[in-house]
Parts: C-alpha cells; structure tokens; sequence
C-alpha cells in the first residue's frame, strides 16, 4: 500500500505565526508511518514555500493526498485558506470556509447559536469607536460576574 502524503501548512500571515510554525513542526514530527510529511511553509507575507522554493499554491497542492491545517489566526483559521483548498479540490483537516469564517467571527457565533435554541452567557458587543471608559464601568456594573472579555 502506498503511503499518503499530508501536506501541513505553517506559518502564514498572522500573528500567531511563531505558534504555528512549532505546531507545524510537531505534526511534521509525529505522523504515523503510514503518512509521508510534506512541509508547506507560508511566509509572513504570505508567499507559500515547498522544499524551501517559492511556489504557487496550486502547483504545491497537486503534490500532496490531503493537508493537515496547522496555521493558526487568521487565513489559518478565518476562512480564507480553506476557501482556497476547497477551490482546488484538496482535501484538508478541520472545518470547511463557511464554518471557519463564522467561527473566527464571534458576535456572528453567537448570533448563529441563539438562533439554534443554544443557551450562551449575557454579552455586549461594542464596536472599537463605542468603547470608553464610561462605557465599561457600565458594562461592569450591569453584567453578572465572572466574565470574559474576547
């Protein structure tokens, strides 16, 4: 039986670039024997590397069975590279576009889980130009404690 090879995106255009990298790594170092590691490196720029080239995504991707998302924050996890793997018909781990997108989206999860009858905490959403200090102690003394501030 042949061996399947996981493409494992790293790095990549967010702040938590440095994370990803040392998930990427780990994954690339603890895949079962079945599997053949194929490193996919994403620059902080955004340029995607394969065997430390330069190299269009879609040229990268044909070379691999399935990919194994390790990118983390944004494009990792917004979205936006699933969007793209989905485009090229690669398979990947983790959840589709939509889903992704939604998730990274937290007033829109919410949203989403009230409308499915989920309970969730008392919230205030505040867009950046709402917030003041006046604003906050008001929301301090309204909300029931503890909380969390996302």
């Amino acid at each position: 039986m042949s061996k399947i090879v996981v493409g494992v995106l790293r790095g990549g255009p967010s702040s938590e670039y440095d994370v990803s990298l040392t998930t990427g790594g780990s994954v690339l170092q603890h895949l079962p024997e079945k599997y053949i590691g194929h490193d996919i490196f994403i620059s902080q720029d955004g340029v995607w590397h394969s065997y430390g080239l330069a190299r269009p995504p879609e040229k990268i991707l044909r070379k691999v069975d399935v990919v194994f998302n390790a990118l983390h924050g944004s494009y990792g996890e917004d979205g936006k590279v699933q969007f793209l793997l989905e485009s090229l018909h690669v398979p990947y781990t983790g959840s589709g576009s939509f889903a992704s997108a939604v998730g990274m989206n937290k007033f829109l999860s919410k949203q989403v889980f009230e409308r499915e009858g989920l309970k969730t905490p008392q919230y205030v959403f505040l867009r950046a130009h709402e917030v003041s200090p006046a604003a906050l102690r008001e929301i301090f003394r309204s909300l029931a404690h503890p909380y969390v501030v996302k």
